[in-house]
């Protein structure tokens, strides 16, 4: 129903930013502007978002095998926490699973 917060994803995750907006515009009008972590990152708000919620961006994008999305998180991650472990563990292994090993 209109005002009501969608909070399950029906769309195509592997589609691009404007792709996706265009696909939930067309469901849900044309005001519709998703504010999932996700899209919020995507849309250049990083910097606003919490470390946590940036990794769980990047995690979701490993779970959905978007490992290029993945690194380029955990890569935003290291530029604001270069001593950050996880997300250099994250960072590489996103690479591995994407078979890009050398560039690990």
């Amino acid at each position: 129903e209109e005002g009501e917060e969608v909070t399950i994803s029906s769309i195509d995750h592997s589609k691009s930013l404007p792709e996706r907006h265009e696909e939930l515009r067309a469901r849900y009008g044309a005001a519709f502007k998703c504010a999932c972590m996700r899209c919020e990152f995507e849309r250049g708000q990083g910097a606003k978002l919490p470390t946590e919620t940036i990794r769980a961006v990047g995690d979701l994008a490993m779970q959905q095998q978007r490992q290029d999305d993945a690194f380029r998180t955990y890569s935003f991650l290291l530029r604001r926490s270069p001593n950050d472990g996880e997300a250099l563990y994250a960072r590489a292994a996103a690479r591995l699973e994407g078979l890009r090993w050398r560039e690990a």
